[in-house]
C-alpha cells in the first residue's frame, strides 16, 4: 500500500528542499500541490484553469476536489514506476481536505 506524508511548514522553510534531499535517497516522490496548481492554471486545455486562476489571484487554496483529483492524477503516474512513498508538500491544509483525500486516493 502506498504511503502518503504530508510536509507542512512556513513558506520558504525549505520543505521542498529536504524532500528532494529524500526523494533523491530513496523510493519515493515529492509533490509540491501549490507547483501542481500552478502547472494545472497554466495548462489551457484544463477544464480547472480559471478557478484554480481566480483562487490563486485571491490568495486562497480552492476546492478540495480540484485538488485532490490534480494530486491524484500526478501520484497515479508517479504509481506506474513503482513509486509507493510520496511527500505532499504543503498539503492537507485543512482537515477537510485531508478526510476528502483518504476518502478518494
Amino acid at each position: 500500500p502506498s504511503q502518503y506524508v504530508s510536509v507542512l511548514g512556513r513558506p520558504r522553510s525549505r520543505k521542498g528542499t529536504q524532500c528532494n534531499h529524500l526523494e533523491e535517497m530513496f523510493l519515493c516522490a515529492h509533490f509540491s500541490v501549490g507547483d501542481l496548481l500552478r502547472a494545472e492554471a497554466a495548462n489551457p486545455d484544463s477544464p480547472y484553469r480559471t478557478v484554480i486562476e481566480e483562487n490563486m489571484r485571491l490568495g486562497r487554496f480552492g476546492p478540495k476536489e480540484i485538488t485532490v483529483e490534480t494530486l491524484s492524477r500526478n501520484i497515479g503516474q508517479v504509481l506506474e514506476n513503482g513509486v509507493q512513498t510520496f511527500f505532499l508538500d504543503g498539503f492537507p491544509r485543512r482537515l477537510e481536505q485531508a478526510e476528502y483525500f483518504e476518502e478518494h486516493v
